[in-house]
């Protein structure tokens, strides 16, 4: 596996086989964006036996930081879960 310290995209970031068509396409293709296919785990590389979902988001424990915040995941904005089960 390659390693590379830092990496910037000036366009738009593709991880796998698949291709975001809401990004667009082209002179279309929206700038800043990201596609990664998944799995994707987040955070603590240990908080995961195996796959249980597209994204999994463990603690913070980037050894570079002299503090590790209490939340997994904040959120500033309106959130909108849409679920494909029934939730009783």
């Amino acid at each position: 596996m390659a390693r590379i310290s830092s990496v910037e995209v000036g366009k738009s970031l593709q991880v796998g086989a698949g291709e975001a068509k809401a990004f667009g396409k082209g002179d279309g293709l929206i700038r800043g964006t990201a596609y990664i296919e998944g799995p994707l785990q987040v955070g603590d590389d240990q908080a995961y036996d195996s796959v249980t979902a597209t994204v999994m988001i463990g603690t913070e424990q980037n050894t570079d930081t002299k503090e590790h915040p209490k939340e997994s995941l904040h959120v500033k904005g309106d959130v909108k879960i849409e679920g494909d089960t029934d939730q009783e």
